[in-house]
């Protein structure tokens, strides 16, 4: 971020020149940081109501500035400065300011609208029916082509300034169109131009002696009328765009007229930061996007993990299940074996067709059913259990009604 070094009595006089808010915003801090800086170097600020009483001409007291052989250095944010990083586009940016710098190329404002630009043609046929609001500045009408809101006497100049704008971006190579807008380094930039109001007292024609006592500096009625004097303004963001200018007006020493280069210069500038802006908000976002895929893959990693764990665990609990029902179909074996060898120590022999001839049979059935490495012959506990009936008892009982 660059800085610029002032001096004490340098920052006294700015302090001085103009309202806080509007010298902070210049160098890109708030009015509480610059009236810290100026309290902490001894620098005293204008009171309240300062700025109103010069506006209606008087000449309010200036309070000295204490010590003013102090030569105190003071750092302050340099206000040309507009924090474009990009050693490419910074370059390009700075060869097409330069180019405004040069006599060759300065913006000259035609005397009439003959010839003017057709945005220009349009908006000025569209403005001659306006009314006017209450301030005495023009009703835009409907769908026109220019942002302009002056008043009918600035009309024409606010309308000449435009239309040597939008010739010479176009004999820059830019794009224009209605608005107006004009694209720069591939960006498109809307651009305005507006009359400043000034504020005047009326005392009322007449005092009702009836009605209640007004004190002296309430009986003037307080009104905002257009002050003939223009501005140029660039519609950004002004978050982001913090360093760099976007209003031009009319100033004691330079008209609007003499200042277009260096609005044009300042269309560059906002143009090539709000480039930068952009790109590092669609960096910003791919790398969102990055992580959020990344993300998503890690999550779908992980549920796969998850159902190849839950899988093996399946596998090996089926096996454990198959070793355990082998090993119970042997130890049924085994038992169907010392069974039979007790009867035939008992009887002698297994009679064919007898009860415990059935059992042998059924005994050696029931230890295949549960030995994994044989057929399993079949057997009732397989078959589904029949459902009982739905009872008809209410169904008579409401037929014998």
């Amino acid at each position: 971020m660059g800085t610029i070094t002032i001096t004490r009595k340098e920052l006294y006089g700015l302090v001085w020149s103009e309202p806080m808010i509007r010298l902070a915003s210049r160098y890109g801090i708030s009015d509480v940081a610059l009236a810290k800086t100026c309290r902490k170097h001894d620098i005293p600020r204008p009171p309240r109501r300062y700025w109103a009483k010069k506006q209606f001409g008087k000449s309010p007291r200036k309070t000295p500035l204490p010590n003013p052989s102090d030569g105190s250095s003071i750092l302050l944010r340099d206000p040309e400065e507009c924090r474009v990083s990009s050693p490419l586009l910074r370059r390009e940016m700075e060869c097409k300011m330069a180019e405004e710098k040069k006599l060759e190329t300065k913006i000259e404002v035609a005397e009439t609208l003959r010839g003017a630009h057709p945005l220009v043609r349009q908006a000025n046929e569209q403005f001659q029916g306006a009314e006017k609001d209450d301030s005495g500045l023009l009703i835009p009408p409907e769908e026109t082509p220019l942002n302009i809101r002056v008043s009918k006497a600035s009309l024409r100049r606010s309308l000449l300034i435009v239309d040597a704008l939008l010739k010479a971006l176009k004999q820059r190579g830019y794009e224009v169109g209605p608005g107006p807008t004009v694209e720069i380094l591939n960006v498109q930039l809307e651009f305005s131009i507006a009359e400043q109001l000034k504020k005047t007292q009326e005392q009322p024609e007449e005092h009702d002696l009836e009605g209640h006592y007004e004190f002296g500096h309430s009986r003037f009625n307080i009104k905002r009328i257009p002050s003939g004097c223009l501005e140029l303004h660039i519609h950004v963001n002004a978050y982001w765009i913090t360093g760099c200018q976007t209003t031009w007006r009319d100033t004691k020493r330079q008209r609007l007229e003499n200042r277009l280069n260096k609005f044009v210069a300042g269309l560059v500038k906002v143009a090539a930061r709000k480039k930068e802006y952009d790109e590092e908000q669609e960096a910003q976002a791919r790398e969102r996007r990055e992580v959020e895929r990344r993300d998503r893959e890690e999550r779908k990693r992980r549920a796969e993990k998850r159902q190849q764990i839950e899988a093996e665990h399946q596998r090996v609990n089926s096996l454990l299940q198959q070793a355990a029902d082998w090993q119970q179909s042997q130890d049924i074996r085994c038992y169907i074996e010392a069974n039979k060898q007790r009867y035939l120590a008992s009887h002698g022999q297994i009679e064919e067709g007898g009860e415990f001839a059935k059992w042998l049979v059924w005994a050696n059935e029931q230890a295949d059913r549960l030995d994994p490495l044989k057929d399993s012959p079949p057997s009732i506990l397989d078959e589904p259990v029949p459902e009982e009936p739905k009872s008809t008892y209410r169904w008579q009982s409401e037929s014998c009604r």
